[in-house]
């Protein structure tokens, strides 16, 4: 919804709640006093961003009608904010390069821009978080069998259609939501007292602790350079555009999910979440694994995958047996992604390289508020005077931790 169209919900939340009373006989209670208060507050300041959007949007309308102006007659003082323009079939790069925005930009500017001709281009709603994170497949074992017993979390080693690594978000469950802020709860313990009792005795009770949480929308952005004169060549803009917003947004929110301080300023992410389990370095790093999945198993978690960072995983791999061969498979051997004890590892450059996270990734939630806009702009350092633009794209969204139990942190060296 537009900013209008949520101030006209708000309104009619308060009517429903005023209707309610009334038609009960009653006045209104404490707590449906202190809604009205909230929603009334929460309307007050959409009014006043409204107001300004809408004084904004006046304002460019008249300074570019304006006789005179520089660029009036051309188009090249500005270029407008637009939709994508139809996506069936198209990928994500070819949703921005086609947009309305940047197309208007080709259309003006065939052989590009000089340094003089301010560029600001943006193309909303090009694609959503699942559009960043890719498709996902059945989650394999180590000998490229699927794993019946694990929630698809993650897409096929061997998919040649892949152009960027396995990560933490091909395990986390992607979807929507029309909130800004949200409260939830997190499981904390899980008692099952389920037992066979004969009749008339007391049946038993299973017993679930959880914990209050919040959550609230922040923005993920990366952005990289690119020329004027690429921004005007289709062809060459849909190919750079899938690969590197697909990998510089990536690569930002897996940062985000993995380390975020949480707070007013970032999203918490799951290294700083309270209520994920915690395992000492014992022995060396397959003891240590092997006690963080009995930790799991203690709580009924299904381990999804092992994240290590790249250089712990490359340790495993050249792992040897007494003969010499190696214990993860030979360099020239073929399959899925290597696994220890069964679960597959999947490896991240946003831990440390002595630590692990092991377990249930699909009980943490990335939900998109609003979808994927890429913004192409010159006034950015001195990018102007050397026809180069700063490319930046962006999506609103939260994350939350909705079993952080069903995790284990694994120190993977001695103190």
């Amino acid at each position: 919804m537009n900013l209008r169209e949520q101030m006209a919900a708000l309104t009619s939340a308060v009517k429903s709640i005023v209707d309610t009373a009334a038609a009960e006989g009653r006045g209104l209670t404490d707590d449906e006093v202190s809604t009205i208060e909230a929603k009334h507050a929460e309307h007050a300041e959409l009014k006043g961003k409204a107001e300004r959007a809408e004084k904004a949007a006046d304002m460019v309308t008249k300074l570019v009608g304006e006789p005179g102006a520089k660029g009036a007659d051309t188009g090249k003082h500005l270029h407008f904010s637009a939709p994508a323009a139809d996506v069936d079939g198209k990928s994500l790069g070819e949703r921005i390069a086609t947009s309305g925005a940047f197309r208007k930009f080709r259309e003006e500017h065939p052989s590009g821009v000089d340094g003089e001709t301010p560029v600001r281009i943006k193309a909303k709603d090009v694609g959503s978080a699942r559009d960043v994170f890719g498709a996902k497949a059945t989650l394999v074992t180590g000998t490229g069998q699927p794993r019946n017993d694990v929630q698809p979390g993650y897409r096929d080693y061997t998919d040649p259609a892949r152009n960027y690594p396995l990560s933490l978000l091909d395990l986390v469950t992607v979807g929507n939501t029309d909130s800004t802020s949200l409260e939830y709860r997190q499981v904390v313990t899980v008692t099952n007292n389920a037992a066979i009792v004969p009749e008339g005795e007391l049946k038993p009770l299973s017993d679930l602790t959880t914990a209050a949480a919040d959550a609230k929308v922040f923005t993920y952005a990366d952005g990289f350079d690119a020329t004027n004169q690429f921004l005007a060549d289709e062809a060459a803009l849909a190919t750079f555009m899938e690969g590197a917003v697909r990998l510089n947004l990536r690569n930002r929110i897996e940062d985000l999910l993995l380390n975020g301080a949480g707070g007013a300023a970032a999203p918490r992410g799951i290294l700083n979440t309270t209520g994920i389990q915690a395992q000492a370095f014992t022995t060396d790093v397959i003891t240590t694994v092997a006690a963080a999945l009995e930790k799991l198993a203690a709580t009924n978690a299904n381990p999804q995958a092992i994240l290590v960072h790249p250089s712990q995983l490359w340790k495993l791999r050249l792992l040897k047996d007494t003969t010499g061969q190696y214990l993860a498979g030979g360099p020239f051997s073929a399959g899925a992604a290597p696994s220890l004890w069964g679960v597959p590892l999947v490896a991240s450059y946003r831990l440390a390289p002595n630590t692990a996270l092991i377990g249930n990734f699909s009980t943490v939630n990335f939900l998109e508020r609003e979808g994927l806009s890429v913004l192409a702009f010159n006034q950015h350092r001195d990018y102007a005077q050397r026809n180069m633009v700063y490319v930046r794209a962006e999506l609103r969204a939260m994350q939350l931790v909705y079993a952080p139990r069903e995790i284990v942190r694994a120190t993977l060296a001695a103190a």
